[in-house]
């Protein structure tokens, strides 16, 4: 997973790095993030900060936004959100995975031996 940066300017480096961190703990043992894209840019309407956040997944692309008064609190609330949603879809996807399974071994004809008889 790659992590692309834009407009962050006066971020500090430590919150850059703990953001990356987060980003790759939620990636860690699963193959279905690819491409993580930050954004950042003034806010319109009240004068704060906006942060943006896409997401190419395996079959399924996300894109999250907060507004709040600085930037590192807008990334907080995004990344926080991100990694809400990241776990609802996993826990979904193993849901769906898993009832077909149940339902086959439930449905299927119990196995027979063979007997002598069949010869």
């Amino acid at each position: 997973m790659r992590v692309h940066w834009a407009n962050f300017t006066g971020l500090q480096e430590s919150t850059r790095v703990r953001t990356e961190l987060r980003l790759q703990s939620l990636a860690e043992n699963h193959g279905d993030l690819v491409d993580v894209h930050l954004a950042a840019q003034h806010a319109d309407s009240q004068g704060g900060h906006r942060v943006k956040l896409t997401c190419s997944t395996r079959g399924h692309a996300f894109a999250l936004a907060k507004e709040r008064e600085h930037v590192r609190q807008a990334l907080d609330g995004v990344l926080t959100d991100f990694e809400r949603g990241i776990h609802r879809l996993r826990d979904r996807h193993r849901s769906f995975k898993r009832a077909p399974r149940r339902a086959r071994a439930e449905l299927a004809p119990p196995q027979l031996e063979p007997s002598d008889t069949d010869s």
